[in-house]
């Protein structure tokens, strides 16, 4: 659940705050009095745990949420929210109303949120599904010295009155940072990448990129070598790893218990086979090595896969996403601790919906 900082007993006004956006102390003890704040987790689901927060009010009359932004895209903790997935989130969505007064608004702090025909058909959207009035910045939001500003004006419905913020004066003076994003640094990967998973593949308390590349049938290991609180990051050349042909997605989790994270690979184009490539990489080192892939059959057409311990034996299972075949397949895994080979026992297929593709 979300932590609850500071509840007056019938708040009118709530604030959500994302952890990870810069300098977020700062922030809480910028809110104003008398506001229930509110941290979000980064698991589970974010909107729903907005949901889960509001169910426990009536009658609010502003909902400050105050994370990172892009045009039309808010990024809550793991979840991000913007106008392509937001129709899947009607139900969440929807249930907001129930907390909220009939001419409440929701403020959203996030940079560039408005900007553009996207920003302002996600805000529509939102202002669709809720109800409330909403507010947000075309601009980035924050710190003057970084381009930013505190000008959140309402947008839909248009009006000329901007809506009261939450921050103290003194707070928007002296918060030194940005609620955006720096803009992208691109690395090198093979080629039609279509999938990447994130671990610490070398050990070294850096998160690690894993990325599938559908075109050359390779995985990519980019080993990470930002320095601690750089401002840009850096990642070493790829390093590719055969896979089946064809592969479209790949996960990351550790299959032989060894404490190093393998990969799995779902290989699309492949005679319907995921691959599983073993982690032989030393701790620290600066190149990564896997054991040659082992493949496993899957259903017709795999296009995900996905790492989790389903028969509760502390083993990761794998789940297909089998497109062709409209099934999930399930292979349980059968690997003793430390193997140096991976084993699964077959697949046990479940019928889904049409084409699943995750």
């Amino acid at each position: 659940m979300s932590l609850a900082l500071c509840i007056s007993k019938k708040p009118s006004s709530i604030a959500i705050l994302d952890p990870t956006v810069p300098d977020a102390q700062h922030i809480v003890q910028g809110i104003k009095p008398g506001t229930a704040t509110y941290i979000l987790k980064s698991q589970p689901d974010a909107v729903e745990q907005i949901a889960t927060i509001l169910a426990q009010h009536q009658g609010i009359e502003a909902l400050h949420i105050i994370t990172h932004g892009s045009p039309g895209c808010l990024y809550l903790g793991t979840t991000e929210l913007n106008s392509s997935n937001i129709e899947n989130y009607s139900q969440q969505l929807q249930q907001w109303r129930n907390a909220l007064s009939a001419n409440a608004s929701i403020i959203l702090y996030g940079c560039n949120v408005a900007a553009g025909d996207t920003g302002h058909k996600f805000l529509t959207q939102l202002h669709q599904l809720t109800g409330a009035n909403i507010a947000a910045n075309p601009h980035t939001t924050g710190n003057s010295e970084l381009g930013g500003n505190w000008d959140i004006p309402q947008l839909i419905p248009p009006s000329t009155q901007k809506p009261q913020l939450i921050l103290t004066k003194t707070t928007l003076k002296t918060y030194s940072r940005v609620l955006g994003f720096a803009p992208q640094v691109t690395f090198g990967t093979g080629n039609n990448s279509y999938s990447i998973s994130i671990g610490d593949i070398n050990g070294d308390g850096r998160p690690d990129l894993a990325v599938a590349n559908a075109g050359n049938s390779t995985a990519s290991i980019l080993l990470n070598t930002t320095p601690t609180n750089a401002t840009t990051p850096t990642f070493a050349p790829q390093v590719t790893f055969a896979t089946g042909i064809g592969p479209l997605s790949v996960s990351i989790g550790d299959i032989n218990g060894d404490g190093s994270p393998d990969l799995a690979v779902a290989n699309f184009n492949d005679g319907n086979t995921a691959s599983i490539l073993l982690n032989t990489t030393p701790t620290n080192a600066t190149i990564p090595a896997f054991a040659t892939q082992v493949t496993f059959t899957t259903g017709t057409g795999p296009s995900s896969v996905s790492i989790g311990d389903i028969n509760g034996d502390g083993r990761p299972d794998l789940a297909v996403a089998n497109r062709d075949g409209n099934t999930a397949s399930i292979l349980l895994n059968t690997t003793p601790t430390n193997a140096t080979i991976p084993s699964f026992a077959p697949q046990v297929a479940f019928a889904t919906g049409g084409f699943p593709l995750s």
